[in-house]
Protein backbone atom coordinates (compact mmCIF):
# COMPACT_ATOMS: atom_id res chain seq x y z
CA UNK A 1 0.00 0.00 0.00
CA UNK A 2 2.78 2.42 0.90
CA UNK A 3 4.52 1.73 -2.40
CA UNK A 4 1.31 2.40 -4.31
CA UNK A 5 0.98 5.76 -2.56
CA UNK A 6 4.61 6.59 -3.40
CA UNK A 7 3.89 5.85 -7.07
CA UNK A 8 1.12 8.45 -6.98
CA UNK A 9 3.32 11.29 -5.72
CA UNK A 10 3.62 13.93 -8.38
CA UNK A 11 0.88 12.43 -10.52
CA UNK A 12 -0.98 15.75 -10.62
CA UNK A 13 1.82 17.22 -12.74
CA UNK A 14 2.49 14.11 -14.83
CA UNK A 15 1.57 13.82 -18.48
CA UNK A 16 -1.47 11.68 -19.43
CA UNK A 17 0.59 8.68 -20.55
CA UNK A 18 2.62 8.62 -17.35
CA UNK A 19 -0.53 8.92 -15.24
CA UNK A 20 -2.12 6.05 -17.16
CA UNK A 21 0.96 3.84 -16.83
CA UNK A 22 1.34 4.51 -13.10
CA UNK A 23 -2.33 3.82 -12.40
CA UNK A 24 -2.20 0.67 -14.54
CA UNK A 25 0.83 -0.56 -12.60
CA UNK A 26 -0.96 -0.09 -9.29
CA UNK A 27 -4.16 -1.67 -10.59
CA UNK A 28 -2.22 -4.69 -11.82
CA UNK A 29 -1.17 -5.49 -8.24
CA UNK A 30 -4.69 -6.54 -7.39
CA UNK A 31 -5.25 -8.41 -10.63
CA UNK A 32 -2.66 -11.14 -10.00
CA UNK A 33 -3.21 -14.87 -10.10
CA UNK A 34 -3.98 -15.11 -6.39
CA UNK A 35 -6.53 -12.30 -6.45
CA UNK A 36 -10.19 -12.95 -5.96
CA UNK A 37 -13.13 -10.57 -6.04
CA UNK A 38 -13.24 -10.02 -2.26
CA UNK A 39 -9.50 -9.41 -2.05
CA UNK A 40 -9.66 -7.06 -5.02
CA UNK A 41 -12.47 -5.06 -3.44
CA UNK A 42 -10.59 -4.85 -0.13
CA UNK A 43 -7.42 -3.60 -1.89
CA UNK A 44 -9.49 -1.02 -3.81
CA UNK A 45 -11.28 0.21 -0.69
CA UNK A 46 -8.05 0.53 1.32
CA UNK A 47 -6.13 2.31 -1.42
CA UNK A 48 -8.96 4.74 -2.14
CA UNK A 49 -9.42 5.42 1.58
CA UNK A 50 -5.70 6.18 2.01
CA UNK A 51 -5.64 8.36 -1.10
CA UNK A 52 -8.58 10.37 0.19
CA UNK A 53 -6.46 11.27 3.26
CA UNK A 54 -3.21 12.26 1.51
CA UNK A 55 -2.04 15.10 -0.74
CA UNK A 56 -5.24 16.36 -2.37
CA UNK A 57 -3.91 17.26 -5.85
CA UNK A 58 -1.91 14.03 -6.28
CA UNK A 59 -4.69 11.95 -4.76
CA UNK A 60 -7.30 13.46 -7.05
CA UNK A 61 -5.05 12.79 -10.05
CA UNK A 62 -4.42 9.20 -8.96
CA UNK A 63 -8.09 8.57 -8.26
CA UNK A 64 -9.06 10.08 -11.62
CA UNK A 65 -6.70 7.72 -13.42
CA UNK A 66 -7.95 4.76 -11.37
CA UNK A 67 -11.56 5.70 -12.09
CA UNK A 68 -10.91 5.79 -15.83
CA UNK A 69 -8.90 2.57 -16.03
CA UNK A 70 -10.27 0.42 -13.24
CA UNK A 71 -12.63 -2.51 -13.26
CA UNK A 72 -16.14 -1.83 -11.89
CA UNK A 73 -15.34 -2.77 -8.27
CA UNK A 74 -12.90 0.16 -8.09
CA UNK A 75 -15.06 2.83 -9.72
CA UNK A 76 -17.62 3.51 -7.00
CA UNK A 77 -15.12 4.03 -4.15
CA UNK A 78 -12.88 6.12 -6.44
CA UNK A 79 -15.82 8.28 -7.54
CA UNK A 80 -16.86 8.93 -3.94
CA UNK A 81 -13.30 9.93 -2.98
CA UNK A 82 -12.99 12.16 -6.08
CA UNK A 83 -16.19 13.98 -5.09
CA UNK A 84 -14.86 14.51 -1.57
CA UNK A 85 -11.54 15.90 -2.79
CA UNK A 86 -13.28 18.22 -5.25
CA UNK A 87 -15.46 19.56 -2.42
CA UNK A 88 -12.22 20.35 -0.55
CA UNK A 89 -11.05 22.38 -3.53
CA UNK A 90 -8.48 19.99 -5.00
CA UNK A 91 -7.80 21.04 -8.60
CA UNK A 92 -8.37 18.48 -11.35
CA UNK A 93 -5.17 17.29 -13.01
CA UNK A 94 -4.41 19.10 -16.28
CA UNK A 95 -4.57 15.82 -18.20
CA UNK A 96 -7.94 14.70 -16.80
CA UNK A 97 -9.89 15.54 -19.94
CA UNK A 98 -7.36 13.76 -22.17
CA UNK A 99 -7.51 10.59 -20.09
CA UNK A 100 -11.27 10.63 -19.61
CA UNK A 101 -12.14 11.36 -23.24
CA UNK A 102 -9.28 10.15 -25.43
CA UNK A 103 -9.30 11.08 -29.11
CA UNK A 104 -8.08 8.83 -31.88
CA UNK A 105 -5.32 10.71 -33.69
CA UNK A 106 -4.34 7.98 -36.10
CA UNK A 107 -5.11 4.34 -36.61
CA UNK A 108 -4.57 1.61 -39.11
CA UNK A 109 -6.17 -1.74 -39.71
CA UNK A 110 -4.55 -4.83 -41.08
CA UNK A 111 -6.77 -7.63 -42.19
CA UNK A 112 -4.91 -10.87 -42.67
CA UNK A 113 -6.77 -13.80 -44.10
CA UNK A 114 -5.05 -17.12 -43.70
CA UNK A 115 -5.79 -19.50 -46.52
CA UNK A 116 -5.33 -23.15 -45.78
CA UNK A 117 -4.20 -25.36 -48.61
CA UNK A 118 -5.23 -28.98 -48.29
Amino acid sequence: MDRALQVGRGMATADPLTAEMLASAVLSVSRGELSDEAADREWADQLVERLARTRPADSLAFLTAIHVLAPPEWRDPAEAAISGLRRLGAPPPPWATALIAPRVLDAWFRNVVQVGIC
